[in-house]
């Protein structure tokens, strides 16, 4: 076992005796975010393969990265600090909506590399915008949940797609290498900048941007659509669980405010995901 394997570990057993103010450094903090994100390329890569592109976002929606950093920032900085961190998280994920509506207009007539500039600088534009908005959860959850709702609506439907390209043997590895130096250049960033920015570009579209634009190069627009529409859809599972992470956290303490958020996402998002099935959308 390594040196941070075993600070992890010890951190992990700490947390559950109730020792909530052990300081966590910010190495470890990269370590973890860097080491999970080949993981869920890889995982993002097989479902897409076996149940499509839809599911494959719905995977990418969730808070599979943003939620472990929260925690270790609460670790680190004390409840107070990550309850702004969660509540500044919820006003990214406006962010992830602008990127995917922007991402989305143009897949049928630009390429993936022209619609990931444009959905970053709608990205951009409203994280920049609303960096700064002053709302408690409740209000926050439900602009939140309206805004995913309308850029699901608004996404198209049909669009003209590509001729697929033929798989080859390095697009896992280079999925999982630009996961990884996309998410360290955004963790780096997000390290110095405070709560709030740090919440705010928490959920920048990270995986979402990988998983949408090789999707959009190897099978075409339609399919990159169909992956945006699942981000958003588990997005909402994602505002969910920040949503009950940013209103808990102070009171019930770590472990409790956690551990409620992901029993209340396990539940959204399966629920979600049934009605997916049934729209067949």
């Amino acid at each position: 076992m390594t040196r941070d394997s075993l600070r992890c570990y010890t951190i992990t057993i700490k947390l559950t005796l109730g020792y909530e103010n052990e300081r966590v450094p910010v190495d470890t903090i990269l370590l973890l975010r860097v080491g999970l994100a080949p993981l869920l390329m890889v995982a993002v890569t097989v479902v897409a393969r076996r149940w499509g592109a839809e599911v494959s976002g719905l995977l990418v929606g969730l808070p599979l990265t943003s939620g472990p950093i929260v925690l270790l920032l609460s670790l680190e900085h004390g409840t107070h600090f990550g309850s702004q961190v969660a509540l500044a998280t919820l006003i990214g994920l406006i962010g992830v909506s602008a990127f995917c509506v922007g991402y989305g207009s143009v897949a049928g007539t630009f390429p993936w590399y022209w619609a990931t500039l444009i959905g970053w600088i709608a990205y951009g534009v409203a994280a920049w915008s609303l960096a700064r908005l002053a709302v408690s959860v409740a209000p926050l959850l439900m602009i939140v949940t309206m805004t995913l709702v309308a850029s699901y609506a608004v996404l198209p439907r049909k669009t003209t797609s590509s001729q697929p390209s033929k798989r080859g043997s390095w697009e896992i590895p280079l999925r999982m290498l630009t996961a990884m130096l996309m998410v360290l250049s955004v963790t780096g960033l997000a390290g110095v900048l405070g709560a709030r920015w740090s919440g705010v570009l928490s959920p920048f579209p990270a995986y979402a941007t990988i998983t949408t634009a090789f999707t959009h190069q190897a099978q075409g627009s339609g399919e990159a659509i169909l992956v945006l529409r699942g981000i958003l859809i588990g997005s909402l599972t994602f505002a969910v669980f920040f949503a009950i992470v940013a209103l808990t956290l102070d009171s019930l303490g770590i472990g409790a405010a956690f551990g409620s958020a992901l029993l209340a996402a396990c539940m959204t998002h399966s629920l979600l995901f049934l009605i997916m099935k049934r729209m067949r959308v």
